[in-house]
C-alpha cells in the first residue's frame, strides 16, 4: 500500500464515522483527534520504502501513489509538514468539544485537514493552489451558520482564496513557460506581482486579513482558529517551497527585506488594531495577525536560522490559540470585560476559563514564560544589527499586545469578583489545564520543541 493512500482511507473513515456521530460532540472530538494524531505520528515515524514487521507480518508502504496522471508523493521532503498539518488541526478538534461547534464541524474538520495535506503532497507542486482552494471551499461551509447573516467570514474567505489560487496558477504556468530564462535569475515583473498577491492572501496579509475578524464575531471560538491555523501553517510551507523551490528566487535579497517590511508593519499594526477594540474576539483575531507579522520577520531574515525560529513562532501559534480558544469559548459576548449590553448572561465565567485565555493571549504577546517568548527572543538577537526598522516593531508589537492582555486581564477579573461565576466541568478542566501547563512549559523549556523544527528542516533544507 503506498503511504498516501493509506492517509487518505484513514481520513476518509474518520469523516464517515463521525458524520454518524455528529450529535455526539465528545465522542466526535475524540475520535477526530486521535484520528488526526494518528496519522500525524504515521507521516513523521513509520519508515517509508521499506519493509517492516508488524505483528509477524511483513508489511511495507511505498511513497509515491499515482492517480490520473498526477502524483503524490510521502518523503523526507515533507513527512514532517504533512504530520505538523494533522497534529496542530488535531489538538485543536480534540478540545472542541467543549464548542458545541455546528454538527459537520468534525467531519469538515478532518476532511480540511486532508486536503490540505494532500496540498503539500502532490506533485508538482503548483497544483497545490487547487487543493488549497478546496480546502478553503471546506472551511467556508464550516464557517456559515443556518442563522442569518452567519456567513461572512466565509463567503470573503472563499473569495479571496479563489482569487490567490488563480493568481498563483498563472505565474506556475509564466514560469514554466520562460523556465530556461527564469533559472539564470531573470524575474517577471507580472509574475512576481502575481505571486506577491497570491502570498499575501494565504499569509493573510492587510487588507487580506478581513475575513479574521468576522469569522471571529459570527462563530464560535474553535471554528475560526481552526481554519486560520490550519489554512495559515499550509500557506506558510506552500510559500517556503515555492521560494526554496527556485534559484532566482531563494537568491533574491529583496524578497526578503520586502517579507521583513511587511511582517513588521503587520506587527505592529495588528498589535494597534487589538489595543483599540473592545471585543475579547476581535482583540484575539489582530493578535494573531501581529503572532503573524513576527513571524514573516524571522522568515524574511534569509537564513537557516531565521527559518526555524519562524517555524519555532508557528509552532508556538498553535499552542498559544489552543489555550485562547479553550478559555475564549465561555467569553463569547464579553466586551471589555463586561458581558454584552444584548445579551443576559446569568453566570460569568469561571476563573479557570479566563486564565486559559489570558495565558493565550500573553503567548501571542511574546511575554516571557510563554510558548511565543523564545521565538520571539532568538528573533530580537539576530533583527536587532539586520533591520532597525523590524526590531522596533517587534518590540511594540510585544508591549502594546502585553499592555492590552493585561489591561483586560484587569477589567475581567475586577468583573468575576463581584458575580457568581460558572462551575466547569471536570473534562473541561482537564483540557483547560493541559492547555495552561503546556503553553507555560513551551515558555519554560523551549528545547522540548526543537527535534519537530530539525525534523522540519530536513525536507525544507
Amino acid at each position: 500500500m503506498t503511504a498516501p493512500l493509506f492517509i487518505f482511507l484513514l481520513s476518509g473513515f474518520a469523516m464517515i464515522i463521525v458524520s454518524f456521530l455528529r450529535r455526539n460532540f465528545l465522542l466526535s472530538a475524540i475520535i477526530t483527534g486521535v484520528f488526526a494524531l494518528a496519522i500525524a505520528i504515521f507521516s513523521i515515524f513509520i519508515p517509508i520504502d521499506q519493509a517492516l514487521d508488524v505483528l509477524g507480518l511483513s508489511m511495507r508502504f511505498d511513497s509515491r501513489w499515482i492517480i490520473l496522471g498526477r502524483s503524490f508523493l510521502l518523503n523526507a521532503n515533507n513527512r514532517a509538514s504533512v504530520g505538523f498539518i494533522f497534529l496542530s488541526g488535531g489538538l485543536i478538534l480534540l478540545g472542541a468539544w467543549t464548542a458545541k461547534p455546528e454538527r459537520m464541524f468534525f467531519p469538515l474538520g478532518i476532511g480540511t485537514l486532508t486536503l490540505v495535506a494532500v496540498s503539500l503532497m502532490i506533485e508538482p507542486f503548483l497544483f497545490a493552489a487547487i487543493f488549497i482552494e478546496l480546502a478553503a471551499i471546506t472551511a467556508s461551509i464550516m464557517l456559515s451558520s443556518r442563522k442569518y447573516g452567519k456567513k461572512r467570514g466565509g463567503l470573503r474567505l472563499l473569495v479571496l482564496y479563489t482569487m490567490a489560487m488563480l493568481a498563483i496558477l498563472l505565474v506556475g504556468w509564466i514560469l514554466d513557460v520562460n523556465q530556461q530564462e527564469f533559472d539564470k535569475g531573470g524575474f517577471n515583473i507580472q509574475a512576481a506581482y502575481l505571486l506577491g498577491f497570491g502570498f499575501a492572501v494565504l499569509l493573510s496579509i492587510p487588507p487580506f486579513h478581513s475575513w479574521i475578524p468576522i469569522a471571529s464575531g459570527d462563530n464560535h471560538s474553535f471554528s475560526w482558529s481552526f481554519i486560520f491555523i490550519v489554512l495559515q501553517s499550509a500557506g506558510f510551507f506552500f510559500t517556503i517551497r515555492f521560494i526554496t523551490g527556485y534559484v532566482g528566487l531563494n537568491e533574491n535579497l529583496s524578497i526578503y527585506e520586502t517579507l521583513r517590511t511587511v511582517g513588521s508593519t503587520m506587527a505592529i499594526v495588528g498589535a494597534i488594531w487589538a489595543m483599540v477594540q473592545v471585543d475579547l474576539r476581535k482583540i484575539a483575531s489582530y493578535a494573531l495577525i501581529a503572532d503573524m507579522g513576527v513571524m514573516l520577520i524571522a522568515f524574511g531574515i534569509g537564513t537557516k536560522e531565521g527559518l526555524q525560529l519562524a517555524l519555532i513562532l508557528t509552532i508556538a501559534r498553535v499552542i498559544s490559540v489552543g489555550c485562547l480558544s479553550q478559555g475564549l469559548n465561555k467569553l463569547p459576548f464579553y466586551v471589555s470585560g463586561k458581558p454584552h449590553s444584548n445579551m443576559e448572561i446569568e453566570q460569568n465565567p469561571s476563573e479557570l476559563n479566563v486564565a486559559a485565555m489570558l495565558v493565550g493571549l500573553f503567548s501571542l504577546a511574546g511575554l516571557p514564560l510563554t510558548a511565543g517568548f523564545p521565538g520571539r527572543w532568538g528573533v530580537i538577537g539576530i533583527i536587532a544589527s539586520l533591520d532597525q526598522y523590524a526590531w522596533i516593531a517587534l518590540l511594540s508589537s510585544m508591549i502594546i499586545l502585553g499592555y492590552t492582555t493585561f489591561r483586560i486581564a484587569g477589567s475581567l477579573f475586577k468583573s468575576l469578583d463581584r458575580s457568581v461565576k460558572q462551575k466547569s466541568e471536570r473534562t473541561e478542566k482537564v483540557f483547560l489545564w493541559a492547555g495552561i501547563l503546556l503553553t507555560l512549559i513551551v515558555g519554560f523549556l523551549p528545547q522540548v520543541i526543537f527535534p519537530w523544527i530539525l525534523k522540519i528542516m530536513e525536507g525544507i533544507a
